[in-house]
């Protein structure tokens, strides 16, 4: 959108990116002032949308199937872009394509689902960073999990997460 509120310049800029040759823009519904504050501003999407001919994809506020149908028909974009909703969720793409293509809404993952996707997120960590590296962050680790995934803090016995988390993760 731009750095301050009242001085968006997100039309200007895509209109000279798309004169500069670029293939796709992606936008963010916020200024940098903004921040994580407010709403998304999908009307500034849409009227970028409407003055340029290159493919638009929307960004922000976007949290379930339902709210990415909405900007999808706020903004007329040609795609959508999840952020931080899929920290907490990274079933939402599933989410999302079913939604759109059949209007089904999928129940929520199962404790197993969600176990599951937490330990494979764990496993690619451990993958990515090794042995050495991995090792000192092993508890910070399971609170970022634990923090970024909130469905694992409804379940009354969420401390045995704890557990089930210190015997997931190789040991040195």
């Amino acid at each position: 959108m731009g750095f301050e509120n009242g001085r968006e310049n997100i039309l200007r800029v895509a209109k000279r990116a798309e004169q500069a040759g670029i293939a796709a823009i992606a936008i963010h519904g916020r200024t940098r002032e903004d921040m994580y504050t407010g709403e998304a501003r999908y009307e500034l999407i849409r009227e970028v949308k409407d003055s340029i001919s290159i493919p638009v994809i929307a960004n922000g506020d976007i949290d379930s199937a339902q709210k990415a149908q909405h900007v999808y028909e706020m903004t007329g974009c040609d795609a959508v872009m999840i952020g931080r909703a899929a920290q907490g969720q990274p079933w939402i793409f599933r989410d999302i394509e079913r939604f759109l293509r059949t209007g089904d809404v999928l129940d929520a993952p199962s404790v197993s689902e969600i176990k599951e996707v937490v330990l494979a997120h764990l496993q690619e960590l451990y993958d990515f960073y090794g042995e050495v590296l991995w090792l000192p962050y092993r508890p910070q680790a399971y609170c970022v999990v634990y923090d970024r995934h909130p469905q694992l803090q409804r379940f009354p016995s969420s401390d045995v997460w704890r557990g089930e988390y210190s015997r997931a993760v190789p040991r040195g």
